[in-house]
């Protein structure tokens, strides 16, 4: 199972915050989360990874050129967004319009996008390890449970297609 992150690999994108619940993530299928981007946190991260000895299950991309990031999306199974200061990221529209069910916070603009029908939405309004916790739960049902991962995603394309057209705007 591919677990996708995309942006500029920088402290408020939530990066430390995801790959601390990824090592809390137990589950007996393979899975992988691939980070698409560059930045100033690209070696601290990797470190991160070593350390929490999760860097088997983390592959660095690096930059990918928007051309070839269709081929990124199809080989993913779902996104994760662990982003506590972005109003509203283009790439969740990117994510769900490729169809991917997208993993993220109850808050901002991912709030009033993801809803229950094409993701999971982690409450915020609990400590920071309950947070955590919360989220590697959610990413490892999302790993073990493809027929639920596949219906979030048919609705996360469907709600872009019925909602978050030009024609509709």
């Amino acid at each position: 199972v591919n677990i996708l992150w995309a942006g500029r690999l920088i402290y408020r994108k939530g990066l430390k915050f995801l790959l601390e619940a990824l090592s809390l993530v137990k589950t007996q299928r393979k899975f992988n989360l691939i980070l698409a981007g560059t930045g100033p946190e690209t070696e601290k991260l990797k470190a991160l990874a070593k350390k929490l000895k999760i860097d088997d299950k983390v592959t660095f991309l690096g930059k990918i050129p928007y051309t070839q990031m269709k081929q990124v999306y199809e080989t993913s199974d779902f996104f994760v967004f662990p982003r506590l200061r972005e109003t509203t990221g283009t790439v969740l529209f990117e994510a769900m319009s490729n169809g991917l069910p997208v993993l993220t916070f109850n808050q901002n603009g991912a709030d009033l996008l993801i809803d229950e029908s094409c993701g999971i939405k982690i409450d915020i309004n609990q400590s920071l390890e309950a947070v955590k916790q919360d989220f590697a739960d959610a990413i490892c049902y999302l790993i073990e449970n493809d027929s639920k991962r596949n219906d979030l995603g048919l609705a996360a394309y469907q709600k872009i297609l019925n909602e978050y057209t030009w024609e509709n705007k």
